[in-house]
């Protein structure tokens, strides 16, 4: 009887392994991911990983990241080549100017300062430094040691 029940399961499900998509209305080649996709997303890198624990889903919702969500923004930022303080100052303005990170993102690409974007913001640029460096702290201490960097084997190890 059991094994007639788990042949019945087994039956069922297996449409479900060859779809693309999770019936969630998600476009699996358009994130980089399903067998089809143009490039295939690699592990995202520990930064991006850590800063998105950081922080609650309050605050991404505060920051208005894309659908893809945080992990999928943060690990773009990295690999761009932003570096984690620089991550934590972007998604800092964007929750206390109430600018969605795509706005803070583009001012940022067109070669404004950091502390320009603030001051169109209205914000003040020395009190957002001191509390993206606590955060790079708390991240730096109890978020990225859960990612260590992985690197390729070599022949002598």
């Amino acid at each position: 009887m059991r094994f007639a029940l788990a042949a019945m399961f087994a039956l069922l499900a297996a449409p479900a392994f060859g779809q693309e998509g999770v019936g969630l209305g998600l476009d699996l080649q358009q994130l980089g991911l399903g067998s089809k996709a143009k490039f295939q997303v690699g592990r995202m890198p520990p930064v991006a990983a850590a800063v998105e624990n950081a922080f609650g889903p309050e605050f991404w919702a505060r920051v208005s990241v894309s659908t893809a969500g945080p992990a999928a923004d943060l690990a773009r930022l990295s690999r761009e080549g932003c570096y984690k303080l620089e991550i934590v100052q972007l998604l800092l303005l964007s929750a206390e100017s109430g600018k969605g990170l795509k706005a803070v993102e583009e001012k940022r690409k067109k070669g404004a300062k950091l502390a320009e974007i603030a001051k169109d913001f209205g914000l003040d640029y020395g009190r957002l430094y001191e509390k993206a460096l606590a955060v790079q702290e708390i991240v730096d201490r109890d978020y990225l040691p859960r990612y260590p960097e992985r690197r390729a084997r070599r022949k002598n190890d």
